[in-house]
C-alpha cells in the first residue's frame, strides 16, 4: 500500500518484504527509509531514541476521522524475483 503526501511517497510493507524492496530501491538510484512498525493500537507515534520521549503520540480516529476503509486487492504474476 502506498500514498502521496506533500510531494513525498509512503509505502506500508510487510517486515519480509523490506529487503525486496531495499534492493528495489537501490536498483533504481531511490532512497528510502523503515520509520515505523504497524501495531494496531490505533495510534501513530514517534519514538526519539535520543532522549526517550514520544513526542508524537495522536490517536488515529483524530488524524483520520470517520475516514471508510478502502479495501484493496493488488495480484501480480510473471514477475522475476530481483537477486
Amino acid at each position: 500500500m502506498g500514498c502521496r503526501v506533500s510531494g513525498a511517497e509512503r509505502a506500508a510493507l510487510k517486515k519480509e518484504h523490506i529487503e525486496i524492496f531495499e534492493k528495489m530501491c537501490a536498483r533504481e538510484k531511490v532512497p528510502f527509509a523503515v520509520i515505523g512498525t504497524i501495531t494496531g493500537d490505533g495510534f501513530a507515534v514517534l519514538y526519539d531514541e535520543s532522549d526517550g520521549s514520544t513526542p508524537v503520540n495522536l490517536a488515529l480516529g483524530k488524524i483520520l476521522g470517520d475516514m471508510p476503509r478502502r479495501p484493496s486487492t493488488l495480484t501480480v504474476s510473471g514477475l522475476k524475483a530481483v537477486h
